[in-house]
């Protein structure tokens, strides 16, 4: 049931804290072109390193022996 205390107004989402809003406009920013080139560099490394871990999951995957990619 519903609580007829709430008013509609209270219903509205929590502020974002500041680091999540932080790393939000650095994600729009980079994605509007309006990063700076820090930005940008930490953008690239980031995505290198994302890179490199998913390659390290491939290979730990395919040299494990109870991995069956047939099955």
């Amino acid at each position: 049931m519903l609580d007829s205390d709430i008013s509609d107004s209270d219903e509205g989402g929590e502020p974002v804290p500041p680091p999540m809003s932080k790393a939000l406009s650095e994600h729009k920013a980079f994605f509007e072109h309006k990063a700076s080139p820090e930005q940008l560099g930490s953008f690239d490394v980031r995505r290198r390193i994302e890179h490199i871990r998913e390659l390290r999951r491939l290979r730990e995957l395919l040299e494990d022996p109870s991995f069956d990619e047939l099955g």
